[in-house]
């Protein structure tokens, strides 16, 4: 499952703005600056804007600077970007299984309340990044709210960890356990 053309249009100008702006204020990467700022997707490399994503993870009160410094958006851009602000998730998660409805994770974080989260994929589905390999995958990513649904920040650091026997069986047994009532299908 991943958002609609439109969406995902919306969100990478979403994103890509947001993230030029703060290429601009700490010039992380200044060749990246013009793609960005002229939403010139097929030439952003986006390795190169993974310490530019690092620096708003680090910083995310950045949003609101960037929302009171432009008076262009609109009502329904700011919200996102607060939404982003208030509910973003930066954490590990074991991707448990992939759905019509989007790709499951369960957080691995103490201070994240346990429950499943569904995420949707930007342009394709998760579960494309992952063809030919065997659930579950532990994974580090930002999940971020987008409308109505959750969404990831374009990045999933994949690791490369294999669970024993006796450790798959404890993690189906908490995700049994949590699919009855505790499935997230948004942050808001």
């Amino acid at each position: 499952a991943n958002l609609s053309k439109k969406d995902a249009d919306h969100f990478y100008r979403l994103w890509y703005e947001l993230l030029a702006y703060i290429n601009n204020i700490y010039k992380i990467c200044p060749t990246m600056q013009e793609y960005l700022e002229n939403l010139e997707k097929s030439k952003i490399d986006d390795q190169l804007l993974f310490p530019i994503r690092e620096k708003l993870w680090k910083k995310p009160y950045i949003i609101m600077n960037y929302c009171e410094a432009n008076s262009t958006l609109n009502e329904e851009d700011i919200n996102i970007y607060k939404s982003w602000l208030k509910h973003h998730l930066k954490s590990r998660f074991i991707i448990m299984d992939f759905q019509e409805e989007g790709s499951l994770f369960m957080p691995l974080n103490e201070n994240v309340p346990t429950c499943i989260y569904q995420v949707l994929g930007i342009n394709n589905d998760i579960r494309d990044l992952f063809k030919n390999k065997t659930l579950p995958f532990y994974i580090e990513t930002v999940i971020l709210p987008f409308k109505d649904v959750i969404i990831y920040d374009t990045y999933i650091n994949i690791f490369q960890a294999s669970f024993d026997e006796k450790t798959i069986d404890i993690l189906y047994n908490q995700y049994e356990n949590l699919l009855i009532n505790n499935i997230k299908t948004n942050l808001n």
